[in-house]
């Protein structure tokens, strides 16, 4: 799988580029995860602009979620049921690879859509309470662990608009995601085999060769 993910970041350096964006976008997800039911977020990427219609990039997201939650859990030691109550300091790092078509014809505006890649880290830091079910002996819990290399599969939808700064955009942007956590079927294994998640931001782009442009034209104007 990490193979599946490597592919597209080696093609993305082989294509012929047309213009360049680079930028940043705070946001909110959520999603089915136990540990990440919310979060909130900040991106950031880089664009190639490669066809008169296609883009493709590479971006880093980092996900934190410090929301009190509870869930329910089978465990592999005893194999009894646990209750738990928990406060959480969680985080996750995504870095990621796409390929966009624009798909409206419009010189202020854009609408992306494509396929998306990411390679997940997840910090799980909690600590709390939790209880057998129907028995009255409550434990406190505490653990930090890292969850590594978790495969995401993704669709973008990003659409943008052109201010009155012309190498500024002010975009938004949507993802629903399919993140898998582990194997089908793995031997030992009772959490959650994947998850879905929805990723909502809203920021700005900063168009590198409309900024070129702008600076040269500013230089050669006559005193």
């Amino acid at each position: 799988m990490k193979k599946a993910f490597i592919l597209p970041i080696i093609l993305l350096f082989s294509f012929q580029v047309f213009s360049q964006e680079i930028y940043f976008a705070p946001g909110y997800s959520i999603g089915g995860y136990d540990h990440f039911k919310s979060a909130i977020n900040y991106r950031v990427g880089y664009h190639i602009f490669i066809k008169e219609k296609g883009r493709t990039g590479l971006s880093f997201s980092h996900d934190y979620n410090n929301q009190p939650f509870s869930y329910t859990f089978s465990s592999n030691s005893d194999g009894m049921e646990y209750n738990r109550s928990v406060n959480a300091s969680n985080h996750r790092l995504e870095f990621s690879v796409n390929y966009c078509w624009n798909v409206l014809n419009s010189s202020k505006s854009s609408l992306f859509i494509g396929p998306e890649i990411g390679l997940n880290f997840f910090l799980i830091n909690e600590n709390g309470t939790e209880q057998v079910n129907n028995e009255p002996e409550i434990y406190n819990f505490d653990q930090r662990y890292w969850e590594k290399s978790k495969i995401g599969l993704g669709l973008v939808f990003d659409y943008d608009i052109r201010l009155v700064i012309e190498y500024l955009k002010l975009f938004v942007s949507l993802k629903p995601e399919v993140i898998f956590l582990s194997g089908f079927g793995q031997k030992g294994y009772s959490g959650q085999v994947f998850v879905g998640n929805l990723n909502t931001n809203i920021g700005f782009k900063l168009d590198i060769d409309e900024l070129k442009l702008n600076r040269n034209k500013k230089s050669t104007v006559p005193e």
